[in-house]
């Protein structure tokens, strides 16, 4: 009987992840494991698909991802109701500034 929610180590659909080792995969130093660059989130609503690896779609998305926190021992749950992840959201959008160039 299948509990809804991804083994550790798979997406929410079942597939395999890959492990991502930040930017060692660049300079091969033992330093760099895991470390990413972490980008502002001004205009951040403009910059979808979302996350080191562009696995999540949309921003409600992943403050559902980190709301949950389900298959990760590293997070813990936010416990957002649906209204504060609405919200969260919101403020999200309100980062994008009125003058953006192409």
């Amino acid at each position: 009987m299948s509990s809804g929610k991804p083994k550790p180590g798979t997406d929410p659909g079942g597939e395999s992840l890959t492990l991502d080792l930040g930017r060692f995969e660049h300079t091969q130093l033992k330093i760099d494991r895991f470390q990413f660059k972490t980008p502002s989130l001004r205009n951040v609503a403009l910059t979808p698909p979302y996350m080191h690896d562009g696995s999540i779609p949309t921003l409600k998305e992943v403050v559902q991802f980190y709301n949950r926190a389900e298959g990760n021992s590293e997070l813990l749950p936010l416990h957002l109701d649906e209204g504060e992840v609405d919200a969260l959201v919101a403020f999200l959008h309100s980062l994008t500034g009125d003058q953006i160039t192409e």
